[in-house]
């Protein structure tokens, strides 16, 4: 049971930081209408990575779930992890699967595996394929998240297979194999941008649900069908780009115009605190017909200073509030 909890825990740490290099569409299954990756390697190559890293390995338990996941898998989730690409035909986590380029000890996660009560093993093609089900967990608010079944296998030394169903998992091995269309072949997603120099994340999702509010912020994101989002690092500093196809010429112009009031409102609430750091950072909102994008910049540098500044606030308030308990 302590295994089976284990290996739920080590995936959702692994999709929260998650092949090295560009986004590789022939990986990707044709049908997919969402696909998420990120460049482990790239990003904790950045400046910014390396000092949410120095950051993180300040905080024991941090250090202790690395040398955790160490002894008990057999790799270290500050230099194996490579990358991770997530793709799915349904919007959200629930319903996917995961490319992990990673370096493990597979040996040790199969011995793991073996001593999972609700481990099951399939045979697909000279494959073994494994099942197993993650425990129902009760959150905060009081609700529970239900078991939930979960499939895998080792494709080769350094790619992990992980699926929402067994087959979606065999679908994904065909996909790999080139014996499955992936998405190099069918050309979906129309709206994946393409790699830039510097990237590290990328996802683009089509047919996504929107917001069905009618006022407010949310109402000005209802319309949205197609998004895209790139962030990285280069010369220049951070970087981020959305781009949204709204469909429609008119509700593209106005949600342009709600976008930059926001931009607006915001540079002036910041312009007004003298405390906060100088970001520097460049705004810009474009796009034609019915395209709306969104690219930010800014350096480097200024943004590790903003995060400093919120990361001595945050501890200074927790002092304070503990003072405050005794």
């Amino acid at each position: 049971m302590k295994a089976r909890a284990t290996i739920a825990m080590t995936l959702m740490v692994l999709g929260a930081t998650a092949f090295a290099g560009p986004l590789k569409t022939d990986q990707v299954g044709g049908d997919a209408n969402w696909v998420a990756h990120v460049d482990v390697a790239a990003m904790l190559q950045s400046g910014l990575g390396k000092f949410i890293l120095a950051e993180a390995e300040k905080k024991p338990e941090f250090v202790n779930k690395v040398t955790d996941l160490r002894q008990k898998f057999g790799f270290d989730l500050t230099r194996d992890v490579r990358g991770i690409t997530i793709y799915g035909k349904q919007v959200g986590p629930k319903d996917g699967v995961v490319i992990m380029d990673m370096t493990v000890d597979q040996q040790k996660v199969l011995e793991l595996l073996a001593v999972n009560d609700t481990h099951k093993e399939f045979k697909f093609g000279g494959r073994t394929l494994h099942q197993w089900t993650d425990p129902a967990e009760e959150v905060p608010d009081g609700e529970e998240i239900p078991a939930k079944a979960n499939f895998g296998t080792f494709y080769d030394a350094k790619t992990v297979l992980v699926a929402s169903s067994l087959e979606l998992l065999k679908n994904a091995i065909a996909v790999l194999d080139g014996k499955a269309e992936s998405l190099g072949k069918t050309e979906g997603l129309p709206m994946l941008p393409k790699p830039v120099a510097g990237e590290f994340f990328v996802v683009v999702a089509s047919g996504i649900p929107m917001p069905a509010a009618t006022d407010g912020p949310k109402a000005a994101l209802k319309d949205i069908t197609d998004i895209s989002l790139q962030v990285g690092e280069n010369k220049e500093g951070m970087f981020a780009e959305v781009v949204a196809l709204v469909g429609d010429a008119k509700k593209a112009t106005q949600l342009r115009d709600v976008i930059q009031g926001f931009v607006a409102l915001g540079q002036m609430m910041t312009q007004e605190r003298n405390d906060l750091p100088v970001l520097g950072e460049k705004i810009t909102v474009g796009g034609a017909e019915g395209m709306v994008s969104v690219s930010a910049t800014a350096p480097t540098d200024s943004l590790i200073e903003m995060l400093k500044f919120l990361r001595d606030r945050t501890e200074k308030a927790k002092a304070q509030a503990e003072a405050g308990d005794k």
